[in-house]
């Protein structure tokens, strides 16, 4: 009896114990096949690690072009100011030189039109001066061909009736120029010269 039930409660034991690892097999299995579905998840998720860092890596290398064509772009508009900054300190200089020309034009064209008036108003007098000193000679030569040499200083018309100064000197001048030529005697010339002057 007693090794009945020692056998009886081997044969529990041994059920119970064959339960158990049954038991812990199926539990084995199940965890195996978590493990296994978490595996595939990790390497879903590698996979997809490994897809975002080939991205985050062109970004990078898009990023690094962009950066350089950015110090390109910064590099050339620097330039650009610098150029810019030349033209209009040229265009000052230019305006500044256009307004001392403009500055010098005028005072040329006012300097022209001075001297204009003064060559003009010298020709007139000259062609003035010229205009009675030929009526001066004229009125000379009248004299000479209607008053003859051997009458009297007394019987000679004076010239100077309407003479102005410029005439009388003029006049004198011509009487001077013929009692040097010994056409005039000293008496004639002097009672002229008193007759000219009043």
């Amino acid at each position: 009896m007693k090794y009945k039930l020692i056998a009886v409660v081997c044969i529990i034991l041994g059920v119970g114990f064959s339960s158990a690892v049954l038991a812990q097999r199926t539990s084995a299995k199940t965890y195996i096949n978590l493990i296994n579905e978490q595996k595939a998840q990790l390497d879903s998720m590698e996979n997809v690690l490994i897809a975002k860092d080939s991205a985050i890596k062109a970004t990078s290398v898009m990023l690094d072009k962009e950066k350089l064509m950015v110090a390109g772009l910064r590099d050339e508009i620097m330039r650009l100011d610098a150029e810019k900054n030349d033209l209009s300190e040229q265009l000052d200089g230019f305006h500044s030189d256009n307004l001392h020309l403009n500055q010098s034009n005028r005072i040329l064209i006012v300097f022209n039109f001075l001297v204009g008036v003064l060559l003009m108003i010298t020709l007139v007098f000259f062609l003035r001066r010229l205009s009675r000193r030929r009526s001066a000679d004229e009125n000379a030569d009248e004299e000479d061909t209607s008053i003859p040499e051997t009458a009297a200083p007394e019987n000679r018309k004076p010239a100077s009736v309407h003479l102005s100064f410029e005439d009388k000197l003029m006049q004198l001048e011509r009487l001077g120029s013929l009692r040097e030529k010994g056409m005039l005697t000293d008496e004639e010339f002097n009672s002229q010269k008193r007759n000219l002057l009043g």
